[in-house]
């Protein structure tokens, strides 16, 4: 016992001496892993120049940074607020050490979030309740700006959006591709976090009025606008293994941090301010059942008898059936739960007949037969009905019959019949089911042939371990002698006369940065009585990296002392560098379909604009005329259409040259759309020197205020045209056409009359206005 603890202790004391200095800080990767990486990167410098740059920034998905917290990896960390809550719930933390404050881009600070819900700006959604039905974009389900704050203000109006929207698009990516795709028609609403709207038009991607918000609040003095209630931004936390000093260190170093730090102002870091309360986003994640929270809290018999007293006597024989469904379904639940954690292997059910039920594609794939074959057929008369001796397997020995009797869960090594007739060795586990049993089954042949071949001959273990680039070991914790098989030896490239085998010897041929964590598992291995399996490096003398994995079990003695270690390592380089490589691969290939998309925008962008004057062509107009007729019949609004022409254009063109024609149409189309002041109002270039607008929901003065005000925009230009008989400088003539709220007119008709009115302005002198 004092041996095991004095080498405990000396390994506790190497674990120290060779512990990592490097502080890893791990930051959810909200904007994708580039553009938060740009955010927190002027940060991180900050940071490293007061902690002598020990500070490693990781960004990361929200499921990466889950693992590297449950391994260990990362030290501070700082996430959304309900991902917090997650974490909190699965480890001990330090709580929350500061709250993030975010500056806007006109420069005001805040340490609150908030959602946005916005719709294009012509959209018929104005209300929480108008969302119901329709498609609804966020960049992940799991974002509290971009989803959760906006479910949860729907579901306090009585609003279900997993179950009440037509469907719900997660684009896996960032907030500005969710506004772009709304604006593109791919979604009917979009949800984002606060800040990013603001964000892309002070970058110039959109205008202030491409779109709108959807119950904004009235918040005067927060610079964002929003749909929801305020939340407090990010929190900083630490893990349980990470140093106090180096918590304390990393702390300071954040509130040390000043609002004049350019770069960090510029990426939208004000600074970190103290921990904020973060139990309205506990009662959010409550009320939508996210998780830590999406388990109902267990309620005691006594305390709904002390409620509910009269309602439990009158409705005691409704709820003992309610009780007994739930059970059923409980159990149902556990069944397919089972059921899909074993999907890698074969498996299928049988009902108390030994009829097969069901069975999923790997059973199919290994014994041969096609579903329909199986399907309600005796499974034992299929594919176990005969031993390797060429015996008749009674139904009485089979351990599907005996578990389908008995209900006992049986684990057995068995050989299972293909199609073909061929025996295969299986890993069997049977399993009583309410309606039958279920049988999981993995081939085991290859391990069957390790096996055999171990069995054999010190030498075929020793080729078995090179073909599968696995060495063992042994290691006597008593004496500290540790001894390697040969592929050990060279799989971690030491000269067997060179190395004088010990834990320590080990250790210290691992790769410096993964020592302390193979330390770490294996002590706690042998505390808590358990194998262990753990993947980690090995730096090879000329810099090379390997992988490898580990797996160890321990023996103990009687007093419950760990004695003897064993255990595999097994080569994993190849495996680990093709999976890097088809990582890499799927990078390219999405960035090369993101090209292909925005260029197909694009075009689907220039099918809709002139080439010359750079403003909508008579393609886009006629689809706006007739999506615009339809509206307002609907809903009984008025609609007004502009006829334009360029007067005596051909005598300019032919007098002035085509050059300065096409110039003289590039100014006039740029007035015109100038002159226009509502969003809603259409402009598009109708055919050579003719121009159409269009101007809904607007009164017939207001109508035709807008025609002359666009006659005097064109003669403002003061373009020379000493051909023209209707003045001695560029004129328009323009003939109006208007529809009354409550007028019945076809849109063929109102578009000639138009037409009809601009015949009668050029043929009363031009350059002026006429109205039918």
């Amino acid at each position: 016992m004092n041996r095991l603890t004095s080498l405990l202790f000396l390994l506790l004391v190497f674990t120290s001496a060779s512990a990592k200095e490097a502080i890893h800080f791990g930051v959810f990767a909200y904007m994708g892993v580039e553009k938060t990486r740009e955010k927190y990167q002027p940060l991180v410098d900050y940071l490293n120049t007061k902690l002598d740059n020990r500070v490693v920034l990781d960004i990361l998905t929200q499921e990466a940074m889950d693992q590297k917290i449950a391994k260990g990896e990362l030290d501070i960390a700082t996430t959304n607020p309900t991902h917090f809550l997650v974490v909190r719930n699965e480890y001990p933390l330090s709580g929350v050490l500061a709250t993030l404050i975010s500056v806007s881009e006109d420069g005001k600070p805040t340490s609150k979030l908030g959602g946005v819900i916005f719709v294009r700006p012509e959209s018929s959604i104005y209300t929480l309740e108008d969302i119901k039905g329709k498609t609804v974009e966020t960049p992940s389900l799991k974002h509290m700006g971009g989803f959760r704050s906006q479910a949860y203000e729907l579901y306090k109006n009585g609003i279900d959006i997993l179950n009440e929207s037509k469907k719900i698009i997660e684009n896996h990516g960032s907030h500005q591709e969710v506004v772009h795709d709304v604006l593109m028609r791919k979604a009917d609403v979009g949800f984002i976090r606060d800040g990013i709207l603001e964000e892309m038009i002070a970058h110039g991607e959109i205008r202030t009025g491409d779109v709108r918000v959807i119950q904004e609040k009235d918040r005067s003095e927060y610079p964002y606008r929003v749909s929801t209630q305020l939340y407090p931004e990010w929190p900083v936390f630490a893990l349980p293994h990470t140093k106090e000093s180096d918590t304390k260190a990393f702390v300071a170093a954040l509130f040390s941090l000043q609002p004049t730090e350019k770069g960090m102002r510029e990426s939208g870091i004000y600074g970190y301010t103290l921990p904020a309360d973060y139990l309205s986003v506990e009662e959010l994640a409550r009320h939508l059942r996210l998780p830590p929270f999406d388990h109902a809290p267990d309620i005691t018999l006594l305390d709904i008898w002390k409620r509910y007293k009269i309602e439990l006597i009158v409705s005691v024989a409704a709820l003992l059936l309610v009780l007994i469904y739930y059970t059923r379904e409980q159990r149902r639940k556990k069944l397919f739960e089972s059921l899909l954690s074993n999907i890698g292997d074969g498996v299928y059910g049988v009902n108390h007949e030994g009829k097969c039920t069901w069975i999923n594609a790997q059973a199919l794939k290994m014994i041969g037969y096609s579903e329909k074959e199986v399907l309600d057929k005796d499974q034992h008369a299929l594919f176990h009905h005969h031993k390797m001796t060429h015996e008749v397997y009674d139904e009485s020995e089979c351990p599907i019959y005996r578990t389908l009797n008995d209900r006992i869960t049986r684990t057995s090594e068995e050989y299972l019949i293909r199609r073909d007739g061929s025996f295969f060795p299986v890993s069997l586990t049977v399993a009583s089911a309410e309606d039958g049993a279920i049988v999981v089954f993995r081939d085991i042949t290859e391990e069957k042939t390790i096996q055999e071949t171990l069995q054999n001959s010190e030498l075929s273990l020793k080729k078995a371990q090179a073909i599968a680039h696995m060495g063992s070991w042994e290691f006597d914790i008593i004496t500290n002698k540790l001894i390697w098989s040969d592929e050990i030896y060279h799989i971690f490239e030491i000269d067997p006369l060179q190395f004088r085998a010990s834990y320590e010897a080990f250790v210290h041929a691992i790769h410096p940065e993964d020592r302390e964590n193979v330390n770490r598992v294996y002590l706690y291995s042998l505390q808590n009585r358990q194998k262990y399996t753990i993947t980690h490096r090995l730096l090879m003398e000329d810099g090379r990296i390997k992988w490898v994995r580990e797996v160890g079990d321990t023996e103990y003695d009687k007093e419950g002392n760990a004695i003897l270690s064993r255990g595999t390592v097994q080569d994993i380089t190849e495996q680990v560098l093709i999976n890097q490589e088809l990582l890499e691969t799927k990078s390219k290939l999405e960035t090369a379909n993101a090209a292909l998309k925005l260029k197909n925008n694009q075009l689907k962008e220039l099918a809709m604009i002139d080439g010359l004057t750079q403003i909508a062509n008579r393609r886009f107009f006629d689809q706006m005329y007739e999506k615009s007729y339809k509206e307002v019949l609907r809903d009984h609004k008025t609609l007004a259409i502009l006829m334009i022409d360029v007067d005596h254009f051909k005598r300019y063109n032919d007098n002035y040259g085509h050059a300065k024609g096409d110039a003289c149409l590039i100014a006039i189309a740029k007035v015109l759309k100038k002159s226009l002041k509502r969003p809603s109002d259409v402009i598009a270039r109708y055919g050579g020197e003719e121009f159409v607008v269009l101007l809904k929901s607007i009164d017939f003065e207001g109508a035709k205020q807008v025609s002359l005000s666009l006659v005097k925009a064109v003669e403002g230009l003061k373009i020379s045209h000493e051909y023209s008989s209707a003045a001695d400088h560029i004129t328009i003539s323009i003939g109006m056409a208007f529809k009354e709220a409550e007028e019945e007119i076809t849109k063929e008709s109102l578009l000639k009359k138009a037409d009809d009115a601009l015949y009668e302005a050029k043929a009363g002198g031009r350059n002026r206005v006429s109205v039918i």
